[in-house]
């Protein structure tokens, strides 16, 4: 209302009543529209005050969460990673500490420097772990510490640091990794695994060490520096306690020429001073720099470092601040401008009602910009929504993401699947819901698609009809994401668990709740479900029960990591079987869970007791070839392939002149005289080339030696020789005498045997002259005198004919009778006339030979039965045969068998009581020979004479 206006209403007594009246009433009102209003701004200020603080905490808290959540896994993560980082060299330790041929090899070396074979296979075993890449320095070392094998060759000597361990590992006989220590020769930080190796693979005698250096250049620094977080300020650190201190680890921390520079007193409460002191999970505190940070602290199982992952708190607090500053200056924004408008409240009365109704619009229209202008400030996307399904408002963010287009356009647009998710919302513009949530792909301005989660709520006007429906979305693609990376890890562990050689269960709570198949295989259970939710302890043999339980509780409760056990479990059949535990604790559903390892040794303790026993039988094998060789009497020697001394027996000593063990391992030609050591390497490479065992004889000082060497095969080839040699020294000389003996006895037997020719000769030359003279006789003599003088002659024949075969034989004690018979026989068909047409002869003689005791009479008997064939068997010019048998049967019997098919002996003939001169003779030799004659007179006459060589004793 103007001036001209308010004048015209005036009261009765010219006073402007109705304007003093409305601008009283207006008053009134202004006041307490003011304190409505003050009210109001109050209770507004204090709803926006708490709405921005319960924001920005909320913010500050989910900050910190997933700060906190991505702290703990990349301490876990690395621990974890550590851990079986020191395990597996741990694992490599023990492998090579068991290896026995590495044992042997190790103890040639270090026994025989100049063995090259034994140090090029020793060498090549090494060379495998230097070409890993895992060890950079590979060294055998004795007990001062001096290296007799490097890999690589020419390398200088070990750190002082592991000088100082050898002594330890020399007692102990276990492995052990020494921790960072400051290498002299290059001024770098190193770490050394250091093995046992022990004589013959026998424990516990310790007889060198190898030591086996680690760069933490080549994996350890590069690992702790991988940087796993996007953040700026994240690190990692590496330390460890000495004294009164915490000690970095981290290559970052090193300077050259000073192992460990980096020292923070525990007295400054930093927080590598808490975690060395054993403190773990997250903390707030300072670091090196004084800077505030908030860290994970773990240990890291098994040794004495602790990892640090921490972040710096500026970095972290900064986004909530310059969140909270702007949520502030909108507040302040907001308030002020509440404030303004309410101080501008016209408290004229005349003005009352227009511009009371004018300043509440505009405080209205202002309040609702200004709540448009804080939701555009949100970080979540908002979006409204007409029944139409198309976007007519959308805050900043919604913007951002969408692109500015996004306003007025089909929000189906933007969809990136086929989901329906208009349908979706559909119920809430028929107004049968109050909120819904949806997620759903949506495609960003810049192309990508991405995962948003949706809470619409629909918008209603004052008859209660929804006009629009209010979208927030959040981002949650890298949320689901991060579970879909959970499940994928988790199915992967279960894969790996699943299809593991080795049997895996999990415990949790004191149950079992995974089991994979090489489990269930081990227990003997048909299915897994026979062994999960049952008690873990009641697996384990009942001697070892208690000790796992126990083991079990410190793993779970103290995060303790021990080394690997040897226990005894139950099968579900009621058998036992042997294996090694390895245990590790890891966080499951809110409890720590522990991850159990079965490896199932009981074939391996078999085995091992098995090589107990035959180690045992070595041993004392060994102890027996020792004292063999230390008692023998004959010379025992042992080469290998390179002609050199392996093994010699204690006597060897004397024949030498030096102590054995200095003759080991030397040449032929340092032992012996250049001549004889060289015809021994050319017959050692002949056995060691043709594979076949020789006898040779040697001379050395002045003394004789016989000596038998052998190949000894190794995988079918001729590897190493051996033998022994006899002192045949007085022997040779007993040889020698011998010898001359023999010599003389040669000359004496010729002579005696010319002699003996002579006699032989000069005996048939008397018998010839003797029957020459029979012969003459006859000439003079009567028929009948002419017949005895015949029978005499051919008896001095059969005589002398022996000594005729013997003196031309070359064997004077012995007749051939083959010979003889035939010469005899002939000679008596002469002397008789026989007609061979009318007497045929047939013999068949063996060769049978006699001395000249029974050769005489044997002779004389058969001289007896030819002639009396001859005269009495074929009467009147009848024709036969004479056959003669000759043979030697089994015991040295002779066997000679003369029959005719004549006229036969006369009825009840006996000759034994025959008083025939022929047969006198022949029963008298037969008793001389000793013999048997029997008489056949079937077809003839067959004589049989059996009879045995006579044996007389000889004359001294």
């Amino acid at each position: 209302m103007n001036e001209a206006g308010r004048r015209k209403i005036r009261d009765p007594r010219g006073t402007p009543f109705p304007e003093k009246r409305l601008a009283a009433s207006s008053d009134g009102k202004t006041k307490r529209l003011a304190a409505l209003l003050s009210l109001g701004y109050l209770v507004l200020a204090a709803a926006i005050l708490y709405v921005g603080r319960a924001s920005y905490l909320l913010y500050l808290k989910k900050l910190e969460i997933k700060v906190q959540d991505e702290l703990v896994s990349i301490a876990d993560l690395k621990t974890e990673q550590l851990a079986r980082w020191r395990a597996e060299r741990l694992a490599d330790a023990f492998f090579l500490d068991e290896n026995v041929f590495i044992s042997v090899l190790a103890g040639r070396v270090l026994k025989t420097p100049d063995d090259d074979r034994s140090r090029r296979q020793l060498a090549a075993w090494v060379e495998k772990f230097e070409a890993s890449g895992i060890y950079d320095r590979i060294q055998l070392l004795d007990r001062e510490g001096a290296a007799f094998l490097s890999v690589p060759a020419g390398l200088p000597g070990v750190s002082a640091a592991v000088k100082r361990r050898l002594p330890d590992i020399f007692f102990s006989g276990k492995p052990e990794i020494v921790d960072f220590f400051m290498d002299e020769s290059e001024g770098q930080p190193f770490l050394s695994l250091l093995i046992p190796i022990f004589k013959n693979g026998i424990r516990p005698d310790v007889e060198s060490v190898l030591a086996l250096r680690l760069d933490p250049r080549m994996y350890l620094y590069p690992y702790l520096a991988r940087r796993s977080s996007s953040s700026r300020t994240a690190e990692t650190h590496l330390v460890r306690r000495d004294g009164d201190d915490a000690v970095f680890l981290d290559e970052d921390r090193f300077r050259q020429n000073n192992p460990f520079p980096v020292r923070i007193p525990l007295r400054d409460n930093t927080i590598f001073g808490q975690a060395v002191e054993g403190r773990e999970g997250l903390i707030r505190g300072i670091d090196d720099r004084r800077n505030p940070v908030i860290a994970c602290l773990r240990r890291v199982p098994g040794s004495p470092w602790f990892l640090v992952a921490q972040i710096d708190a500026d970095e972290l607090y900064a986004p909530a601040r310059k969140r909270f500053l702007g949520q502030m200056a909108v507040i302040i924004s907001i308030l002020t401008a509440v404030g303004l408008a309410a101080a501008m409240i016209p408290r004229r009365q005349k003005m009352r009602f227009l511009r009371e109704r004018l300043a509440a619009a505009r405080s209205l229209h202002e309040l609702s910009s200004r709540q448009e202008a804080l939701i555009a400030s949100l970080p979540e996307i908002i979006i409204e929504i007409d029944p139409a399904k198309v976007c007519f408002w959308a805050n900043m963010s919604g913007l951002d993401f969408f692109g500015e287009d996004v306003i007025g356009k089909n929000i189906g647009r933007y969809y990136a699947s086929d989901e329906d998710l208009q349908t979706k919302m559909s119920p809430l513009f028929e107004g049968s819901g109050e909120a819904v949530h949806i997620e759903g792909r949506h495609r960003r301005r810049d192309g990508e698609i991405r995962l948003l989660g949706w809470w619409c709520r629909g918008i209603k006007d004052p008859e209660g009809r929804v006009t629009a429906v209010l979208c927030s979305g959040r981002d949650i693609t890298e949320e689901r994401r991060d579970a879909e990376d959970r499940r994928e890890s988790e199915a992967r562990y279960r894969t790996l668990v699943d299809n593991a050689p080795a049997a895996v269960f999990v415990v949790r709570e004191d149950r079992v709740v995974l089991v994979n198949a090489a489990c269930t295989r081990l227990f003997g259970a048909a299915a897994p479900d026979l062994l999960l939710d049952r008690s873990p302890y009641d697996l384990i043999h009942p001697d070892h029960r208690e000790a796992f339980r126990e083991r079990i509780r410190r793993l779970r409760d103290a995060g303790e990591v021990f080394p690997t056990l040897e226990k005894k479990i139950v099968r579900l059949d009621g058998s036992t079987r042997d294996v090694e535990v390895t245990a590790v604790p890891f966080p499951d559903r809110g409890v720590m869970a522990v991850h159990v390892v079965l490896s199932d040794i009981t074939e391996r303790k078999r085995v091992e007791a098995e090589r107990e026993t035959a180690l045992a039988a070595v041993k004392e094998n060994q102890s027996i070839f020792d004292q063999f060789m230390k008692n023998s009497p004959v010379y025992m020697f042992f080469k290998d392939e390179n002609i050199r001394a392996l093994s010699l027996s204690a006597n060897y000593s004397i024949m030498l002149g030096m102590p054995v063990t200095a003759a080991l391992g030397k040449t032929m030609s340092e032992l012996f005289p250049s001549d004889l050591a060289r015809n021994m390497v050319a017959d050692d490479q002949r056995i060691l080339r043709e594979g076949r065992t020789i006898t040779v004889d040697e001379e050395l000082n002045g003394r004789h030696y016989t000596t038998i060497k052998f190949p000894i095969h190794i995988e079918g080839k001729p590897r190493y020789l051996a033998g022994f040699t006899l002192d045949i020294t007085e022997r040779k000389l007993a040889e020698d005498r011998i010898k001359a003996a023999n010599e003389a006895l040669l000359v004496s037997l010729r002579e005696k045997e010319l002699l003996l020719q002579e006699v032989h000769h000069r005996v048939k030359n008397n018998m010839q002259i003797i029957s020459s003279l029979f012969n003459l006789e006859s000439e003079h003599a009567s028929s009948e005198t002419r017949e005895i003088l015949k029978r005499g002659q051919a008896r001095i024949r059969s005589m002398s004919l022996i000594h005729e075969k013997l003196y031309r034989s070359v064997d004077l004690s012995k007749i051939d009778l083959s010979g003889y018979l035939e010469s005899l026989s002939t000679h008596l068909f002469q002397i008789y006339v026989v007609d061979p047409r009318q007497i045929r002869l047939e013999t068949d003689i063996a060769e049978v030979r006699l001395d000249i005791n029974s050769a005489i009479p044997f002779g004389l008997i058969i001289n007896e039965l030819i002639s009396n064939a001859l005269k009495h068997a074929f009467p009147g010019g009848r024709k036969g045969v004479i056959q003669i048998r000759l043979a030697r049967a089994a015991g040295d019997t002779v066997i000679l068998q003369v029959s005719d098919d004549g006229v036969g002996l006369p009825e009840g003939f006996d000759r034994s009581n025959s008083a025939g001169f022929g047969f006198q003779i022949i029963n008298l030799l037969v008793e001389q020979l000793d013999a048997v004659l029997d008489v056949d007179r079937n077809d003839g006459t067959t004589f049989t004479l059996k009879f045995k060589e006579l044996k007389y004793p000889s004359r001294p």
